[in-house]
């Protein structure tokens, strides 16, 4: 119902009502005629996708989109609870382990906290089920989920649970106050800041109860509510007084004050927190640091190598952060000789000479007990664990390592066999994507299903698997002026020429295929003409069929574009090559790939990004406002399973095994082309996006921010040896369904270290070869059909790809009938050749011989006066950054807070539209049907979507699942998935 006959029924209600006075009946309608222009005020605050809060304390915060209860344009101009301002901007002293928020709504002050408190561990409480959707769908926008744990209610008992920890308890819940906040019931309180506010408006003395109570243990300050400054902000000069005022008015019935009680037991050092409600317990052998001691090998962290690998570059970065930006003034080195004790604490004394390093011999192990931590550069802790319980030490110390590749034959065997190794719950591996994390949950569910049917249904101890990215020491990626014109002047770069730079080991088998960049290149500077292009590689070949392999393809594909190779091993080149450039490309397609930092590098540098939709990728760049993430596509689960059995012969070598399998993920060249043409043009563009990225970087992926997660996961671990048999939660929500769609594991045995690895890692890409997806023969193909699949990026493993005749047969079916369905080219073969079938169709796209649709282009109809708080206006924001789907919204409304990608036609909605335009759009979504649908608002449209969709291009499955997962109801999006997949199939065949 439009918001507008909804104000009408509520006036009309009031008057209508036999049980208030005339004069009640007045001012409940001034009330409400008031929160309705609040509200209308909140939209056009938040015109122009401004939903950065404007002052205050958590300036610069991303504002809700939807609020649980009470005013929404103070929490958008910063005015919100102004009165307490002042002592949360002076708490960074008080460096808090806990912040706990009962009462957290929406998420406002959850988030804002987390944000002036990033080492804290932040837990957030609300009964109400809406409110912890929307405090959680914060948290990631402003990307501090990690750092948040979201509960439904927090009873007095609980405080102890952080007993000793320096905690701040933050407490707005209507008066129920009085019961929780009682040191009788819990002591804890006693030691821990309070900021609450007191409403005797529903409890009697509640104010005054509260104060007597924390009197003794507690300095108290009493802060009233006083009134807002609408002056204070220049965007509401023209408004009208009373519209200013409404602007700052935070819907209160009376004046609530709050209470500021400092605790005079505070904790003087940090305890270590846990993850999760656990009592502190004595251990065998405490220990206060929250450090770890480092094993230290050369080849672990030197990138000065021959064969620059990136676990290299990212174990330096680490160490040299670590040495910089830890806690603890004390460094153990973990080493088997003096030689590299005495490099590693050589290394730590010329960064940091305050340091005080500690040689820790494997025979003497035991000595680990003082850090309380043994920290590996790499994910195979198994043998680490077999050494600490040979000589009965388990809970002496924890043992951690950190992912980097996780398919090489050992890395899968490693995982697999924690199973039966003495790892602890206080151990732990660092998983340093959601992508990653995934995988290595996988193989352990396969190795937990192949042990049950072995053995019986067990108890099974493994290991956490927390989420830390990798970070860089943004320092060193500052833009350099005199590095830019040395090197555009070596390499004959006009100043007004565009140079894009790709960062990396130079390998189109095992970390990226520079194919796709290439073409996209050439297509850019054919759209660009008298826009002279540049492509700097910076990195090493490891021999010279590879480079020979690369200038070929370059020439073949690209040869408007000049091409230039640097040596990235140099220390002088790796640091200053960023400088010389504009725009940085990435389009990692390879498995091997976890994390990927160079997008990270880049961003540091000051550049903006154009990257694949891929793993680690996705963590780490927004798209839309760092640059340009390339929407990727793989092929299903069990394409890959004969690639795995031949790996796991011995038929092929680890190297060739990640080449064939990326052979069948396929970046969007037509996507590609569009970003560098968009950056070429538009050099402030290419400014806004580098700076954001820049910021971005040094806020989220320094290892000042960085380090600081790593003592705070060795501090759970210390929590959880202490004598806690219950792990810490670490999982963290995946803002997207696995590939867009519900996968069910084959239903043949899986080997736990022999997994397909499209279906092992089936989350890396942006989706999943759909039957509904259609494929076209390009007009205009990079060359010759037959030269490039003759070509050296795919001739080195062309004996485990399709037979020639069936790539030919597929080619030939493309090329007779344009634009046909997956399904309907499935068709056309034999059924036990549908996985070569599938594999031709990804070989022939990733080469741009043909094209495989994918981009869904939406429209989102919303009713003028429906726009505030509306389910299809989130659907937009949150759509809108996806590099899947093109949203273009309908709105007579001008005044919209939307992302900058997506489109906003402000004319009037009317229902002929969805008819007019059902042939360009794929998806139309009727707004104020969808707003009537209640919670599960996607069962009764879905006819009416059905009809709207586009007959050349069915609905795509995947999208409808994302749409139900902002819901959080899996079966809702698996009831979709099954309607629209079978749709879709029945209209392609």
């Amino acid at each position: 119902m439009p918001q507008q006959s909804l104000l009408l029924n509520k006036i009309e209600n009031i008057l209508n009502s036999d049980k208030m006075s005339d004069t009640a009946k007045s001012y409940s309608m001034l009330r409400v005629l008031a929160k309705h222009r609040s509200k209308g005020l909140a939209n056009q605050l938040l015109k122009d996708d401004q939903r950065e809060v404007r002052s205050g304390p958590f300036k610069g915060m991303k504002g809700p989109l939807e609020i649980a209860e009470g005013c929404f344009a103070p929490k958008i101009l910063g005015t919100y609870e102004q009165d307490i301002h002042p002592i949360l901007t002076n708490l960074e002293r008080r460096a808090y382990d806990v912040i706990i928020n009962p009462g957290c709504a929406e998420g406002y002050f959850t988030v804002g906290l987390a944000r002036l408190f990033p080492a804290a561990q932040v837990y957030a409480y609300d009964l109400n089920p809406k409110a912890r959707s929307a405090c959680q769908r914060l948290a990631e926008e402003n990307e501090v989920l990690a750092q948040i744990i979201i509960g439904e209610e927090f009873t007095p008992e609980l405080f102890q649970d952080f007993a000793g920890k320096k905690c701040l308890v933050f407490c707005d819940i209507e008066g129920a106050e009085v019961e929780l906040l009682d040191p009788s019931k819990a002591p804890a309180l006693n030691t821990m800041d309070i900021m609450v506010e007191t409403h005797d408006v529903f409890v009697k003395n509640c104010h005054q109860t509260i104060s007597e109570r924390l009197a003794s243990s507690h300095k108290l300050i009493e802060i009233s509510t006083g009134a807002r400054n609408p002056g204070d902000f220049d965007e509401l000069d023209d408004l009208e007084h009373l519209d200013q005022l409404l602007a700052t008015w935070e819907w209160r019935l009376n004046g609530n004050a709050w209470i500021w009680a400092e605790s005079r037991t505070f904790p003087s050092t940090a305890v270590s927190r846990s993850a999760q409600h656990m009592p502190p317990r004595q251990m065998d052998s405490p220990s206060t640091t929250q450090t770890a001691a480092i094993a230290f090998m050369s080849d672990g962290y030197r990138s000065e190598s021959d064969k620059l690998m990136g676990r290299h570059a990212a174990g330096e970065g680490f160490l040299e952060g670590f040495f910089r930006h830890q806690s603890s003034t004390d460094l153990y080195c973990y080493a088997g000789s003096q030689k590299e004790a005495d490099e590693f604490q050589q290394w730590a004394t010329e960064i940091n000479p305050e340091k005080n390093t500690s040689w820790i011999q494997p025979q003497n192990h035991q000595q680990l007990s003082r850090p309380g931590c043994l920290y590996l550069p790499a994910s195979g802790i198994n043998d680490q664990a077999w050494h600490r319980h040979r000589h009965g030490e388990s809970r002496d110390y924890s043992i951690c390592g950190v992912t980097h590749t996780t398919i090489s034959d050992r890395t899968l065997h490693n995982f697999a066999d924690l199973f039966v190794a003495p790892v602890q719950h206080w151990d732990a591996v660092i998983c340093t994507s959601r992508c990653v994390r995934e995988s290595v949950q996988h193989i352990f569910d396969a190795q937990d299903d192949y042990l049950s049917e072995r053995f019986g249904k067990g108890k099974r101890t493994l290991p956490q698997l927390p989420i830390i990215p990798l970070g860089v020491d943004s320092q060193k990626f500052q833009h350099n002026p005199k590095a830019r014109a040395e090197w555009r002047k070596q390499l004959n770069i006009g100043e007004d020429d565009v140079a894009f730079l790709f960062v990396g080991r130079l390998s189109f088998h095992a970390k990226a295929n520079p194919w796709p960049m290439f073409v996209a290149l050439q297509r850019a500077a054919e759209q660009c003409p008298g826009k002279k292009l540049h492509l700097i590689l910076s990195g090493w070949f490891s021999n010279e069929h590879i480079e020979r392999s690369f200038a070929r393809a370059a020439a073949a594909t690209c040869p408007s574009v000049t091409y230039h190779v640097v040596d990235g091993r140099d220390a002088d080149t790796r640091w200053d090559i960023w400088s010389a450039t504009d725009v940085f490309c990435s389009l990692a397609d390879n498995y091997q790939e976890t994390f990927g930092l160079v997008p990270v590098e880049a961003m540091a540098a000051g550049l903006p990004v154009v990257i694949s939709d891929w793993d680690g990728y996705k963590d780490t760049v927004t798209h839309g406002e760092h640059g340009f993430r390339i929407h990727s596509l793989a092929a299903n689960p069990g394409a890959g399973e004969a690639y795995m059995d031949q790996f796991a012969t011995g038929q092929a070598r680890y190297d060739i095994f990640c080449g064939v399998t990326s052979q069948l993920v396929n970046i969007d060249i037509h996507a590609t082309t569009e970003a560098f043409t968009t950056l070429i043009k538009n050099p402030d563009l290419r400014t806004k996006m580098g700076q954001a990225g820049q910021a971005h970087a040094m806020s989220h992926f320094d290892w000042q921010a960085i380090i600081p997660q790593y003592e705070a996961m060795w501090s759970d671990l210390q929590s959880i040896r202490a004598g806690s048999s219950v792990p810490p939660s670490t999982s963290i929500t995946h803002p997207w369904p696995s590939c867009g769609k519900s996968y069910s594991p084959p239903t043949h045995r899986r080997q736990a270290s022999r997994i397909d690895t499209s279906d092992l890692l089936s989350c890396y890409a942006s989706r999943c070869l759909e039957p509904y997806h259609r494929v076209h023969l390009e007009k205009t193909p990079p060359t010759d059909y037959q030269q490039i699949l003759s070509h050296g990026f795919i001739t080195y493993c062309s004996e485990l790809l399709p037979e020639q005749s069936l790539i030919d047969a597929t080619y030939q079916f493309i090329s007779d009938h344009p634009s046909a369905s997956v399904a309907e080219i499935y068709t056309h073969f034999p059924t036990d050749q549908k996985l070569d079938v599938e594999r031709s169709l990804m070989l022939l796209a990733k080469y741009g011989i043909c094209r495989i649709d994918h981009l869904k282009k939406v429209a989102i109809f919303i009713d003028k006066d429906a726009t505030n708080g509306s389910f299809a206006h989130q659907i937009a924001s949150s759509v809108g950054g996806d590099p899947a789907f093109d949203v273009a919204v309908y709105c007579e409304t001008s005044d919209l807070s939307l992302p900058s990608s997506i489109s906003h036609i402000t004319t009037p909605v009317y229902p002929e539209m969805a008819e007019q335009l059902s042939g360009y759009y794929d998806l139309i979504i009727d707004a104020p049907d969808w707003l009537q649908c209640g919670e599960h608002c996607l069962q009764l449209p879905m006819s009416d979507i059905l009809s709207h969709t586009s007959t050349a291009i069915p609905a795509s499955p995947g999208y409808h699942s994302y749409l139900a997962h902002l819901y959080r109801d899996s079966q809702l999006a698996n009831h979709i998935d099954r309607i629209l997949h079978d749709h879709a199939c029945a209209r392609t065949t």
